[in-house]
């Protein structure tokens, strides 16, 4: 399954206010129909060859994109900033362009107050063509899941299934290796086609 990003939006540069610690993406799903959505922060503070930060949710928990946000919730996503001496800094949302999803996102200080300087509401972010910057150590731009060989890798499947692997054969249409079931929270051996994966991370 190959889904369609038909937006991606773009907050464009911004520098961060003093008082500025983290970045706050909101997105609200007022469809009937689950969205799939990505979320992505760049640090623009070199000028060039921007690198991709981590983004959060919830505990500081890492997010595994595609995120699904089922019909009439919200997700708020956020990214350290200060921690990480970010200058300059980017927001971009791929979505389906889904009109029931809104999405704001604002600077937030140590004690949880929204910086008005780093505040990007729906209608100013900007619609951006497809486009992909590559940092260093960015998977995605060296050869996709190959490089998951030999590591733990979460997975998140076509059909919604997500779960930790550690990846030993890679061929040219499968993957194979340890799956860790959560329920025994045993390893059991385990392979998948490459095309039924919609995300990974390792």
């Amino acid at each position: 399954m190959t889904i369609q990003y038909n937006k991606i939006l773009s907050t464009g540069v911004l520098r961060r206010e003093p008082s500025t610690f983290s970045s706050v993406v909101n997105i609200v799903n007022l469809d009937n129909n689950p969205q799939d959505v990505i979320v992505e922060v760049w640090d623009w503070s070199s000028y060039s060859k921007p690198v991709k930060l981590p983004v959060l949710i919830g505990n500081n928990e890492p997010v595994m994109f595609p995120y699904a946000l089922q019909p009439n919730n919200l997700a708020v996503f956020f990214t350290f900033l200060a921690p990480e001496n970010v200058t300059f800094y980017e927001v971009r949302v791929h979505y389906t362009g889904n009109t029931n999803v809104i999405i704001n996102s604002f600077g937030r200080s140590t004690n949880l107050q929204s910086q008005e300087g780093d505040t990007v509401l729906q209608h100013e972010f900007v619609e951006i063509t497809n486009t992909q910057n590559c940092d260093e150590d960015s998977i995605e731009c060296q050869g996709g899941i190959n490089n998951c060989l030999n590591r733990f890798t979460h997975i998140r499947l076509d059909n919604g299934r997500v779960f930790l692997m550690y990846i030993t054969f890679i061929g040219e249409h499968s993957i194979a290796g340890f799956r860790l079931r959560k329920a025994s929270n045993q390893w059991a051996y385990f392979g998948v086609d490459k095309d039924s994966i919609r995300s990974f991370s390792c």
